[in-house]
């Protein structure tokens, strides 16, 4: 068995949103900025999505809050997501590629941020530091590609059930950073899956992934 199916829709900030391009070392509007393409418009990195999604899954699978290196994720993580070499074990490749989710649309202006002025109190002393953050305005939107290889039948079910899994509990936690104050809340809109390549799923598989896996209503959470 050997196919691709790609996998379309939607991501959408319902709150601001920060994947930051690390501490700004130049004259900015913000202290933190966000990461941006080359045309200066945010974005959404595939390794973040990536990232969290795998972390997400992880535990839930692992059924705890801390799990151990991804190297020693449980089989259905390293079938998604690979694996590093470890102990004398070769690397091993991810079913899933997560492609970079450029901007769609934004309420905002073309930058399609906002400051938001943060307030930190030394407790010892009193004394109000001042940071700011910048960030993705809510409603913003941006384009989701994700690619899946698949290999055994068997095994192909349970691969996209686990990545639709992942992706409804991150509509109940967050992406980027300062998920707990506020930012990072998202939902996945208007998810289509198609065959790419291959004969490894036919019309009732892609009706069934279409209508029951990847579902608006649980990936908007």
């Amino acid at each position: 068995m050997y196919g691709k199916l790609i996998i379309e829709g939607e991501l959408e900030a319902l709150t601001g949103l920060h994947i930051g391009a690390g501490p700004s070392l130049g004259p900015t509007a913000a202290d933190l900025p966000v990461v941006r393409d080359h045309q200066g418009r945010p974005y959404v990195p595939g390794s973040s999505l990536k990232g969290k999604w795998r972390t997400l899954l992880a535990r839930a699978l692992a059924q705890r809050w801390v799990v151990n290196d991804p190297g020693h994720d449980a089989e259905e993580v390293i079938r998604l997501f690979g694996a590093p070499a470890i102990e004398g074990q070769a690397a091993r490749p991810g079913r899933l590629i997560v492609c970079d989710a450029p901007l769609l649309a934004s309420p905002g202006d073309f930058l399609a941020t906002e400051i938001k002025q943060e307030v930190a109190i030394d407790r010892a002393t009193a004394e109000a530091q001042v940071r700011s953050l910048e960030r993705v305005v809510p409603g913003s939107r941006f384009a989701l590609r994700i690619i899946y290889t698949a290999g055994e039948a068997a095994e192909a079910g349970a691969d996209l059930q686990n990545l639709a899994g992942a992706m409804e509990l991150l509509t109940m936690d967050s992406l980027g950073g300062h998920g707990s104050r506020g930012s990072g809340r998202v939902a996945f809109r208007d998810m289509k899956v198609r065959l790419g390549y291959g004969d490894a799923f036919d019309d009732r598989d892609l009706a069934f992934l279409n209508n029951e896996v990847f579902r608006d209503d649980a990936l908007n959470l």
